[in-house]
């Protein structure tokens, strides 16, 4: 099952580039923000140079994304329930998500806090990361290129699971829940402890190694096919 991203303005004009095996949604609203950079006369250069880039990236990779048309009254409605959010862009997009978030696991038929690596907010801007936060279904995603890079450069990224999302990911090997890219590697932690090395080959999850866990809640913690 692919991981569903969406993204905020902040996050797409950083760097991040869009991988095939995610469904990727980006807001309406990103695109009216680029609109406005590109020909505003306050912005510098540089930023205007990177709005038109990524424009021409989304462009040339028009297979990889779907534009998001959200339902306003039901974003407003929402916006106007929260103590912690203003009536901007920004909040509409928290909002919007929000809002997609609850639709694509109804589509699956799946409950909100059961698959918690389906869907993905990502920004980054750290301020929108933490407000997004407030919302624990969004599963908020801060993106920074040069600690993605750095964690590339390492060769694995590390990912510090409760016992439900350890115990999802092992019924779900087949599934690129983590986020992986192809043959990148995942070191798991439980309660500080390392207890998987994982590689995602494009297909499934590949364990290196693993560490069984005993949980009252949900009894013995490990691979299906325990070899």
């Amino acid at each position: 099952m692919p991981t569903i991203k969406f993204f905020d303005t902040s996050a797409l004009l950083g760097g991040y580039k869009l991988l095939k095996e995610d469904t990727n949604y980006i807001s309406n609203i990103v695109f009216q923000e680029l609109e406005k950079i590109k020909t505003s006369h306050e912005k510098d250069e540089n930023i205007k140079y990177k709005a038109r880039s990524l424009v021409r990236y989304l462009m040339s990779h028009r297979d990889m994304w779907v534009e998001h048309y959200a339902d306003w009254g039901r974003v407003e409605k929402l916006l106007s329930k929260s103590p912690t959010l203003q009536d901007n862009n920004d909040s509409r997009l928290i909002c919007e998500a929000r809002l997609l978030a609850k639709a694509e696991h109804t589509n699956l038929g799946l409950a909100e806090d059961m698959n918690p690596r389906i869907f993905q907010f990502v920004t980054a801007d750290a301020a929108q990361f933490l407000l997004a936060c407030g919302w624990p279904q969004l599963h908020a995603t801060y993106y920074n290129e040069t600690s993605y890079k750095e964690a590339l450069w390492k060769g694995y990224r590390e990912f510090h699971l409760n016992e439900q999302e350890l115990a999802n990911f092992y019924e779900h090997t087949e599934e690129n829940t983590l986020g992986l890219l192809v043959n990148e590697y995942a070191m798991i932690y439980l309660n500080d402890e390392i207890v998987d090395l994982t590689k995602w080959d494009g297909t499934k999850n590949e364990v290196i190694k693993y560490k069984a866990q005993n949980s009252d809640f949900f009894g013995k913690v490990a691979p299906l096919n325990e070899q």
